[in-house]
């Protein structure tokens, strides 16, 4: 009895490592997104000023 309530706990924490590196991947891909948007904005600003 222990040792599966032990086994189903240390998935748990498995699963928590998981969500966290789920959420810097999708926390890095925002930052990247708007960086992304940002840099397009400037470039088509510039080529309307030319």
């Amino acid at each position: 009895m222990k040792k599966e309530e032990n086994k189903e706990n240390k998935e748990g924490v498995e699963d928590q490592k998981n969500d966290e590196h789920l959420k810097q991947q999708i926390r890095h891909r925002s930052v990247l997104n708007s960086a992304l948007k940002k840099m397009v904005k400037a470039l088509e600003k510039d080529s309307h000023q030319k």
